[in-house]
């Protein structure tokens, strides 16, 4: 290029055209010799500035070209940098003189060697300020491009196989591929690329492989095949066919064929397409309203609901599976292997369990049937359990009457189960009665007891019949049994309606025992006090007492420092009684023997019943007396007891 600008050339040159006279040929030359000159210096600095603002993309080709011809030496990147940088201010000093020899061109002959020389003054000072502009970017696009390519052809090289994906885990394949690296490259790795090898290139082949191993199960278990081929063959080949065409379309740097586990589902699947479609085919159960008609056609055959359910599972199983294989038009030669197939089995039992509910609710309906037409009497709650009955259910919940009719076939599970149900809660309901009249016995009881004793001595017979209510002032068993039964139903009917109106055998018995109590009281005098002269030494008298007390349904009976115990729950009640009753006796025969054994000396022996707090009948308290005065005839002893709570030793 060349800018002449004659204003500018003719300031500076015609004062020197004037200064001195000079021959007009001379003068010519010089004043050629001078605008090239300055024409050149014009160019020269225009053309350095340029140079030093545009970039020099030849020399990062350059950069790229050098380090590939040289891996070994460039493969750190901090070696590289150092055969590098000089090699860049060499391509810069080259595109430096290019500049200048391009410049300088036209004006060679204008001016000397000298001259021409002192052009480049600032070379050094331009090249290394473009140097440190322009090499890191230049240099990192040469290593980025090495990078990539070296990237990618290793990662051409090291995809696994579709083998190796199912035969190892991503850990083992990825110690794999990093071998292969080491063993196929044939130049060394940039050292950009060596943290990179796991995270960049090994992960996320591994991650594209697994997916698509996911995709492809996942495809397989979903297409499906023209719904007219049956023949295992035919159906392989077009879920195959089906699968590759997905695969065809997806966007993967590898898309891997089929999977020998894919291929292996394919094959799975059409082997047993006659199943699988069965089984979806029976993911809709019908209604079972057949079953009622069963129920009421034979009903002692259908009694237990396992059996019943059996039965049923197994005809409507059937039944599905034939109109399944309508539905479906299978083949005749495919039917046949359905009803022996585990996971048809599977889908029929799943089936039959939603069935369930419906059929339930069929027997219950029918059980509420079964229970108005054979015992309508318990459900419509008439029937009353005899006091036995009654009084057998109290000691023992479970123990239940039969009834007429119970034994009879084709009542079902849930119809005696409805029974059940209705007459323990008739039972309960008698109990509760029974409950009310032994309260209303403790109760009588405790009044008239707690009279006598407020009167003491002066308790008589008359008092006794004032307060029984007898006629003719006389006081027997039968009077105050009589009485004693009377006041009890009272108090058991006041302002209330009862279903028994009359005494249970229980509470009967109950008030036997204690009428005879207070009888036998009656009848026996005060102690008298006791002398203020202590008796003689030669008789001793030694008493033992024993405490019986009921509290939160546990009978303790205490003698001593001994404590003897049981429950009193209805079901365990007898067995506590007679047990307790026998460890009593017992120990208390050991006492009096060893009383006897260690005194030679005269002495009188006196067990004392002392009954304490909590329900206690009357009856164990008797029972208990006659237990211990037959146990101990032979050692003399008396057996008293209290007709209420006394103090223990």
């Amino acid at each position: 290029m060349k800018r002449l600008i004659p204003s500018i050339l003719a300031a500076l040159l015609l004062p020197q055209l004037f200064a001195a006279a000079v021959p007009e040929g001379e003068s010519r030359r010089l004043l050629e010799r001078q605008t090239g000159l300055l024409s050149a210096r014009l160019l020269y600095g225009e053309a350095e500035k340029r140079w030093l603002a545009e970039p020099m993309p030849e020399a990062a080709e350059t950069l790229y070209s050098e380090m590939k011809r040289k891996p070994a030496e460039c493969a750190s990147r901090a070696a590289a940098l150092k055969r590098m940088e000089p090699r860049f201010a060499e391509l810069l000093a080259e595109s430096y003189r290019d500049m200048a020899e391009h410049v300088l061109a036209p004006f060679r002959e204008k001016f000397s060697a000298e001259q021409a020389a002192a052009f480049g003054q600032k070379s050094a000072q331009l090249i290394a300020e473009k140097q440190k502009k322009e090499f890191p970017a230049a240099f990192e696009a040469a290593r980025k491009r090495l990078v990539d390519e070296q990237r990618a052809e290793l990662t051409d090289r090291i995809y696994p196989t579709e083998t190796e994906l199912e035969a190892d885990d991503d850990a083992a394949l990825t110690r794999k591929l990093l071998e292969r690296f080491t063993a196929r490259r044939k130049t060394p790795l940039w050292e950009e690329l060596l943290p990179r090898l796991g995270t960049e290139l090994v992960a996320p082949v591994l991650r594209s492989a697994r997916a698509q191993q996911k995709r492809q199960l996942d495809l397989a278990a979903r297409l499906e095949p023209d719904a007219r081929l049956w023949d295992p063959a035919a159906a392989e080949a077009e879920l195959e066919q089906k699968l590759n065409a997905e695969i065809a379309g997806w966007k993967e740097e590898k898309r891997y064929a089929l999977f020998p586990r894919t291929r292996q589902l394919i094959r799975s699947r059409a082997g047993r397409l006659p199943q699988e479609r069965a089984i979806r085919a029976l993911q809709k159960p019908a209604a079972a309203a057949d079953y009622a008609a069963l129920l009421a056609r034979d009903p002692a055959a259908h009694a237990d609901p396992a059996e019943s359910f059996r039965q049923y599972e197994a005809l409507s199983g059937r039944a599905a599976l034939a109109a399944a294989a309508e539905q479906l038009a299978m083949p005749e030669q495919y039917r046949k292997t359905l009803e022996t197939d585990a996971e048809v089995k599977r889908a029929l039992a799943r089936r039959f369990e939603t069935l369930k509910p419906e059929l339930q609710k069929h027997r219950n309906e029918f059980a509420a049937r079964q229970l108005q037409e054979r015992f309508p009497a318990v459900a419509g709650g008439s029937y009353r359990p005899s006091p036995e009955a009654i009084e057998a259910f109290r000691a023992d919940p479970a123990k239940l009457p039969e009834l007429p009719g119970e034994a009879a076939p084709g009542l079902l599970a849930e119809s005696r189960t409805l029974l059940k149900q209705k007459l323990t809660g008739l039972l309960a309901a008698g109990n509760a009665e029974l409950s009310a009249q032994l309260a209303a016995v403790d109760a009588e009881y405790d009044a008239v007891v707690a009279e006598m004793e407020k009167m003491q001595s002066s308790a008589s017979s008359s008092w006794l019949a004032r307060w029984f209510g007898s006629k003719n002032g006389a006081v027997d068993l039968e009077t105050i049994r009589g009485s004693y039964g009377r006041r009890v139903l009272a108090a058991f009917h006041a302002g209330t309606e009862r279903r028994y109106p009359e005494l249970f055998p229980k509470a009967a018995a109950e008030i036997e025992l204690r009428s005879r109590a207070i009888l036998q009281r009656l009848n026996t005098p005060p102690e008298a006090s006791e002398p203020s002269v202590p008796p003689p030494e030669t008789v001793k008298t030694r008493v033992w007492r024993i405490r019986i007390d009921a509290e939160a349904e546990v009978l303790t009976i205490r003698l001593k420092e001994r404590a003897f115990s049981g429950s009193l729950k209805p079901s365990e009640a007898e067995a506590t009684e007679k047990r307790l009753t026998a460890e009593v006796v017992r120990a208390l025969e050991e006492l009096c023997d060893e009383a006897v054994q260690n005194t030679s000396a005269p002495q009188k022996l006196t067990v004392r019943l002392e009954v304490g707090g909590g329900r206690i009948y009357y009856r164990f308290v008797a029972e208990l007396r006659e237990a211990l005065k037959n146990a101990l005839k032979q050692t003399g002893a008396s057996v008293e007891d209290g007709l209420r709570t006394g103090k223990a030793d």
